[in-house]
């Protein structure tokens, strides 16, 4: 322009400075949806992959605060307990683009019903099962008794059952235990002996014994009082000879005793 001449004008040609600020990402047409889920196991990315990008951009993730650490890779939760702890944030950059920020994101896994949840939590037993560790019933796989030493009465008992699986305790299921009604029958005193039997003497009465059950030591029946025999004399034995001046004495011995 310092060589244009015109005759109607003066020119100068003063410099300058052409500034092209950044272009900023249409807001519709980001489209971030977080996973939401009951529990299953697996694991899954917190952001859903049908999530909608610019064109051509970069998405990257954070699950950092303060300094963020970037990373392309989604972050993936397993269980209730990480999605409620995995925070992240994305950013989305392209060239000539301001980047664009996230706020916190977070997965929704939520408690399921275990598969193998004892559904008819009622079990009858003999009365030779004692305790909850007597019980033969078997429990479903990750699913053990509570107290197994508990002891168990005669009629009705509660027992508590629990899911033990390497994912318990975690949030991950909507219950992890249940209650268990047990039924153990009374005994049928299938084994009896006798006791407490005394035999009688000359001078005492006896006792001809109780009859109990050897399973749980009940008393089936009582005996009854053996009277005593009294003494059985023999004809007895001269052991002093009479004389003209006193008499003589004859001992008898009881046969019995």
């Amino acid at each position: 322009m310092d060589s244009y001449t015109n005759k109607n004008y003066n020119i100068k040609a003063t410099s300058g400075t052409l500034t092209i600020n950044p272009a900023t990402f249409d807001k519709d047409s980001i489209k971030i949806t977080a996973y939401s889920g009951p529990y299953d196991g697996s694991e899954h990315p917190v952001i859903n992959e049908n999530s909608v990008y610019p064109d051509d951009s970069k998405v990257e993730y954070s699950t950092e605060t303060g300094t963020p650490n970037w990373n392309t890779t989604c972050p993936k939760v397993k269980n209730v307990s990480d999605s409620k702890k995995t925070k992240v944030w994305i950013r989305i950059s392209k060239d000539n683009y301001e980047p664009w920020l996230s706020g916190e994101i977070q997965a929704i896994i939520s408690p399921t019903q275990i598969e193998n949840l004892p559904l008819n939590p009622q079990i009858s037993v003999p009365w030779t099962c004692k305790k909850v560790a007597d019980i033969t019933t078997k429990l479903p796989t990750n699913w053990n008794w509570q107290d197994s030493s508990k002891d168990l009465q005669i009629g009705s008992n509660s027992v508590i059952a629990v899911y033990t699986g390497s994912d318990a305790g975690k949030g991950n299921y909507v219950k992890e235990s249940v209650k268990f009604e047990i039924t153990r029958s009374k005994c049928t005193h299938e084994h009896t002996a006798g006791r407490y039997y005394s035999s009688p003497s000359c001078t005492s009465s006896g006792y001809s014994g109780d009859t109990y059950c050897t399973d749980c030591d009940k008393t089936i029946s009582y005996g009854h009082i053996i009277p005593a025999y009294e003494h059985d004399y023999d004809n007895g034995v001269i052991t002093t000879e009479p004389t003209v001046e006193t008499d003589g004495i004859i001992t008898y011995t009881c046969k019995r005793c």
